[in-house]
């Protein structure tokens, strides 16, 4: 064997420091790619939040299609809780305030649920009732 003086063991020494640093930047990556999910779960989990709540409208409005004396009810649509209450508002024409609450059922990583309110001015006489305002 021909060695020269220190040189010994450096091959050993960098495939050490190579193995290192390649378990460092797999560990990031992994880590990041972990907290992108959780992220893409809550997101979803907010948008369908949201968009069972807009269905409480809905369904508010067409309840009221049918009996305005209508004050709510708590509905499941998808896999969102949703409560709607409607009052009526004073005032020549027939309007009312709907609120639609929907929470979403626990998922991801935090293990909570997202939780979403629509408030809506309904209006209208005869037929299904007009949204006047919507606010989130």
């Amino acid at each position: 064997m021909n060695h020269r003086h220190g040189e010994r063991g450096a091959a050993l020494v960098m495939a050490m420091m190579l193995v290192v640093v390649t378990g460092a930047l797999l560990t990031s990556m992994t880590q990041g790619n972990r907290r992108l999910m959780t992220e893409t779960i809550d997101e979803r989990a907010a948008m369908q939040a949201l968009q069972a709540a807009e269905g409480g409208i809905e369904q508010a409005r067409w309840r009221l299609q049918h009996d305005p004396k209508f004050a709510g009810e708590v509905l499941r649509i998808g896999s969102a809780d949703v409560i709607v209450k409607v009052f009526a508002l004073p005032g020549d024409r027939a309007s009312w305030q709907a609120t639609a609450t929907a929470r979403t059922q626990p998922r991801g990583a935090n293990g909570l649920g997202v939780q979403r309110t629509v408030v809506a001015t309904l209006v209208g006489d005869v037929g299904l009732p007009a949204t006047k305002a919507w606010r989130q």
